[in-house]
């Protein structure tokens, strides 16, 4: 990539005194920040999370050590998107195991019961700390430098505790209901009025925080891995869970001082499915990711490849695949520790080639599960859908020796401000458990909730040639599905291929979950009009759309086969 434009349109290194600034103030465009090794890049949505990982590459860490170093940078720079106190789902490739690892990082709900039974009698109250799960960024990112990372926590925080320092942000953004809140109490901040003295800043809480953790590692006198222990050790056992549960306590919040300690990141073999000759990597089915999977395999039951002639054939047969793929997550998807979620039966081929006949060629149809136990191309009794919680983030990092993280961060901010003195926003994942007795996303004593950020890695010949992450709710994986179809069936071997589709003709299901019999609506780029009007005298509801619809928040990164050259495409950051 650096040292020469590589697709990239970023200076190389030898062009400029600091290349990481240079990349990063400079690039006005949608790429990646390159560092000065072949391959090398951090993408993010955040220009100062772009910054913090860069450097971690550049002063020798390796990719996962970057991953942490961007996403605590965005806790304090992207509160409300992600925070804190909020979760992360993401892929791993090792490049000297040739393995993927999937990471769970996500809060589970408390492990008393008499706090379950409150809230099958209470619901889930969106707005406040009742909602919020165990924070599970801390443990991600002490987990990810224990068993992958080179660097010290102090050396990956070292860029956000400087941020939080300077005591800005001082309000945050509530993702959930679109308002900007501050910081220590969490009220609607008005927009019109300047903000608060800096004295008053949460940042400023949260960089006591990261001190305390930062110190925490220094005073233990044990090996690298003891000392990140020791971080961890101080975030969920000492001071700052103390100060957290009084917070909890004080504020109607149910968890307690045995949930945080006994929290850790779960570390799993990924869902994937081979697709023509490529192997795609998603995270399981505590998470959205595997139904991209569904639809890749009965895609090729319907012959996705030769559609792609007929522009309204081939965004037919996707809406169409995708709907029943979603339908399934809806009845099916859970936690697995807790559910037995049929994924091979899923993602068979007898199950799939009974789907795929409910696709009419022609005309949409329902959004209906099946019931791959029973043999059933259509159950019986398809379950509610769970509500997704909004507010994510993306950051992809691969280094020069070919390791890549791929990370779907989120924590929406509830209304309950930043955790007492701690500075620690705290999410409302805990909303997205369903009530329904029988559901396999109920809530439960320790049972993750589902989420929907969902990074994708594909491989070709035991190798990495494309990682992916997307905000949007349920809008990421739709995303997904497209690009890795275009990298897939438009060729590998152009650098554009898999952002053509992508950028110019994107579809979003607007509402994914199903709703009856009625269809879902479709929205265009409005550079597709001839498939949307193609979709419309199919009976499809079907817009166009002149927004730009491949999301704010994608990031991707991909080598061109035959090549060993990477690409990268970034979004747009504020400078």
């Amino acid at each position: 990539m650096p040292g020469e434009s590589a697709g990239n349109g970023m200076p190389s290194a030898t062009q400029a005194s600091d290349p990481i600034d240079e990349a990063i103030m400079g690039n006005k465009r949608r790429h990646p920040v390159a560092l000065g090794d072949p391959g090398s890049a951090v993408v993010s949505n955040d220009r100062e999370a772009n910054r913090a990982g860069a450097r971690i590459l550049r002063d020798g860490g390796n990719a996962f050590d970057a991953a942490c170093a961007a996403l605590l940078t965005q806790c304090v720079t992207r509160p409300g998107y992600v925070c804190l106190g909020g979760e992360v789902a993401a892929l791993c490739y090792d490049a000297h195991t040739g393995t993927v690892d999937a990471l769970s990082a996500v809060g589970a709900a408390p492990g008393d019961p008499a706090a379950i039974d409150w809230y099958l009698d209470h619901g889930l109250n969106a707005h406040g700390i009742a909602s919020a799960a165990v924070p599970a960024i801390i443990d991600f990112c002490t987990t990810l430098l224990s068993r992958s990372g080179t660097t010290s926590f102090e050396a990956a925080s070292a860029h956000a505790l400087s941020l939080a320092r300077a005591g800005q942000p001082v309000t945050y953004f509530d993702s959930v209901r679109g308002k900007t809140l501050h910081g220590k109490s969490g009220t609607v901040v008005d927009e019109d009025e300047p903000p608060p003295a800096g004295d008053d800043a949460w940042s400023h809480d949260l960089a006591h925080t990261l001190a305390i953790l930062v110190e925490a590692e220094r005073q233990c006198a044990g090996d690298r891995e003891k000392k990140i222990e020791a971080v961890r050790d101080g975030f969920y056992r000492g001071e700052i869970a103390e100060r957290l549960c009084q917070w909890y306590r004080s504020g109607g919040g149910l968890l307690d001082e045995f949930d945080l300690a006994s929290h850790r990141t779960c570390i799993e073999s990924p869902a994937q499915a081979t697709i023509a000759g490529a192997t795609v990597y998603k995270c399981g089915p505590w998470n959205q990711g595997p139904w991209v999977l569904q639809a890749l395999r009965l895609l090729e039951h319907v012959d996705i490849a030769a559609a792609r002639i007929d522009p309204g054939t081939y965004y037919h047969l996707a809406v169409e695949s995708a709907k029943l793929c979603v339908a399934d997550l809806n009845r099916y998807y859970g936690d697995p520790r807790f559910s037995a979620v049929p994924m091979h039966e899923l993602l068979s081929d007898t199950y799939l080639a009974r789907r795929a006949a409910l696709v009419d060629l022609v005309a949409p149809g329902r959004a209906v599960a099946g019931d791959p136990l029973a043999g059933l191309a259509v159950a019986s009794d398809p379950l509610p859908a769970s509500a997704p919680t909004p507010g994510t983030t993306t950051c992809i990092t691969r280094d020069r020796w070919g390791n890549i993280a791929v990370l779907s961060p989120s924590g929406c901010g509830s209304l309950a401000g930043s955790g007492g003195d701690t500075g620690v926003i705290h999410g409302t994942r805990l909303e997205s458990f369903h009530m329904t007795t029988s559901h396999p996303n109920r809530i439960d004593m320790h049972k993750r909730p589902f989420m929907t950020p969902s990074p994708t890695l594909v491989m070709e010949h035991g190798r990495p040639v494309l990682a992916f992450a997307a905000t949007g709710g349920f809008r990421q994986d739709q995303l997904a599905l497209q690009v890795v179809l275009e990298f897939i069936h438009g060729g590998r071997c152009r650098h554009d291929l898999p952002m053509r589709r992508y950028l110019r003709d994107t579809f979003f299901l607007h509402d994914a979950r199903p709703r009856g019999q009625a269809p879902s609506t479709v929205e265009l780029n409005a550079g597709a009009a001839t498939a949307a009007a193609d979709l419309v005298r199919r009976g499809h509801d079907c817009r166009t759309s002149r927004r730009n619809m491949d999301s704010v928040g994608s990031s991707l990164l991909w080598c061109a086969d035959g090549t060993g050259s990477w690409h990268g495409y970034g979004p747009h950051v504020d400078a």
